[in-house]
Order: structure tokens, then sequence, then C-alpha cells
């Protein structure tokens, strides 16, 4: 187990779109994307295939929405710089096992990010179908957690981010919140470990 001393960035709360048919792209200036030979997996519908850059606002709201997209590039227009994981470009016209490969990744990666746990805007700490509502003295903690999963997170990291939120820092504030935080955990099945003096540790399995 490593000891994390950072405070990290908050969580990143991915969400999924419904897409387009993986063997065409919306109407747009272009003449449409000819894709022959064979058509690729039903799990890949899940990814958004769209011009680039003409799509690039619609390319944005799918950043935004955590959905994963592949951007297919004119013949003569630079190569893009791709933002996430969830993320790929082909060059139009687009070879079709190509095609399919990198559908089939993005799909993947996709269905992986749906599985873990995360938190939404509203303060709902998702598992799958499962939630539970995360107080608001007690979010920073969960986003420290959820960010370093399989990691012990020490004692000392989590209460000064329990305490930047303007809660107490004394230990036993600090144990009462990690029991809560335990509790709300396995509402969705999650387990969260304490180890007496050192931290905690959020268990997931591995992707």
């Amino acid at each position: 187990m490593h000891a994390i001393t950072d405070i990290p960035a908050p969580v990143v709360l991915p969400k999924t779109d419904a897409a387009l048919d993986a063997t065409s792209v919306p109407p747009g200036p272009s003449a449409p994307i000819a894709v022959t030979g064979a058509r690729p997996q039903a799990t890949t519908s899940s990814v958004s295939m769209l011009r680039w850059p003409e799509e690039e606002d619609r390319r944005r709201r799918l950043e935004l929405e955590g959905a994963p997209r592949l951007l297919v590039v004119g013949p003569d227009d630079d190569a893009p710089a791709l933002r996430d994981d969830l993320e790929d470009w082909v060059r139009d016209p687009p070879n079709s096992a190509d095609l399919v490969a990198r559908l089939s990744v993005l799909a993947e990666r996709a269905e992986c990010a749906r599985r873990r746990p995360r938190l939404d805007r509203e303060g709902l700490l998702w598992s799958g179908s499962a939630w539970v509502v995360i107080p608001d003295t007690q979010l920073c903690v969960v986003e420290l957690l959820l960010a370093h999963p399989n990691e012990l997170v020490t004692t000392t990291t989590l209460t000064v981010t329990y305490v930047r939120n303007g809660s107490s820092g004394h230990p036993s504030s600090v144990r009462t919140m990690l029991n809560r935080v335990v509790a709300r955990f396995a509402q969705v099945g999650l387990v969260l470990h304490v180890v007496r003096g050192k931290g905690a540790l959020l268990e997931l399995p591995a992707r």
C-alpha cells in the first residue's frame, strides 16, 4: 500500500449518453462517412461518431457528459489532441477493421467508467444503479477516497481535507466522520477499511 500525501483534484463525474449507430454520423458539411465490411459489435453503439473539426461544439458537450466519442478527421485536417481516454480518432474514410477496433476499445473504457463509483453534482454517490446521499461535510473526503482507490490515504491527509471544509480536526471528530463514511459506502456495496493510526483505504475490484 502506498500512502497518499497530496490533496487531489475533484473527482470527475462520468455520465453516459445515447449515441449514434457506429456506421454513420449525422449530416454535416461534408459527405457521409462510408464504412464497408464487418459492422462493429452491438456494444459499440454507446460510442458517438462525429466529424472533426466541424462538430467541435458537440465534441465538447460529449466530453463534459463523460461520453465516449470517435472523431472522424478530414483527409487534409491535422490530427486532434485527444482530451481523455474516452476519445479517439480515425482518418476519413476510415478503414473498417481499424474502425471496429477503436470503437470496441472506447466502448470497453466507457463501460469500466460507468461501473466505477462516482459522485454526481447533487452530492449522490453512485455505484452501478445504487446510490446514497453524501452530506456536504463529507463530500471532500469521499472525493479524496474515490480519487485513490485501493491506496491508503493517510489520517493526516484525511484530516486536512476534512478541516478545509470547515469541520473540526479533533481526532474524535475525524473518527466519527470516517465511521459515517464507512456506513454510507456500505449502503452502495462499497468497502472502506479504516486502519487505526494510519488512514483509510477504499477497496475496489480491479478494472
